[in-house]
């Protein structure tokens, strides 16, 4: 039996395998939501669609983390030079990255990883986080966004700092697909049975 990286079984009948992607995954129940197995490498041509869920413990249980998508046509499209620089950003998050907190949270020279607000929705909040262009908006239709995540508030951040940047990858590789998406990440708290 294949296990995923994170401790899930493989499908029976889904084995560890590239399946047409540049990177070794599986899926891990009849709902298709997969995991990546031992040896996977992500690469800039990588598009991974974050229909998955992961369980990490925290002190107060488990969170159950679920990555969804929404078509999302007003982010920008970007070429591998401003990719690659948002990439750059992203590796630069941290256990410690201080996500819930509007404004500039990490800056280079072409992109910068903003929060945009929080919004409520279904009795949870989010934060809006996109990497944005370091260049002027030209009107009301010109974005500069190249990548959105909605985080909740109460995700632990030091466990799934990670995931975040997993998420902004996926978005950000959307605009390169011709199918532009936001990721959102939501949790389901549930008890520690220990």
């Amino acid at each position: 039996m294949d296990i995923t990286i994170s401790g899930y079984a493989c499908r029976s009948n889904h084995h560890c395998n590239f399946h047409g992607y540049k990177y070794n995954w599986c899926y891990t129940d009849d709902n298709n939501n997969w995991g990546y197995c031992k040896n996977h490498t992500v690469t800039d041509d990588n598009h991974s669609e974050l229909l998955r869920k992961k369980r990490q413990m925290n002190n107060n249980g488990c969170q159950n983390i679920h990555f969804g998508q929404e078509i999302e046509t007003r982010l920008a499209r970007s070429n591998n030079q401003i990719r690659n620089s948002a990439y750059e950003l992203i590796e630069q998050i941290t256990a410690n990255s201080r996500i819930f907190r509007n404004g500039t949270i990490l800056k280079n020279r072409v992109v910068r990883l903003d929060a945009q607000g929080s919004f409520q929705q279904n009795k949870t909040t989010y934060y809006n986080l996109q990497i944005q262009l370091n260049t002027p908006r030209h009107g009301s239709t010109h974005s500069t966004s190249i990548a959105q995540v909605f985080v909740p508030e109460n995700l632990d951040i030091a466990a799934h700092y990670e995931d975040i940047k997993n998420a902004l990858r996926d978005s950000l590789n959307s605009t390169k697909e011709n199918n532009p998406h936001r990721v959102i990440i939501n949790i389901e708290n549930m008890k520690n049975p220990f």
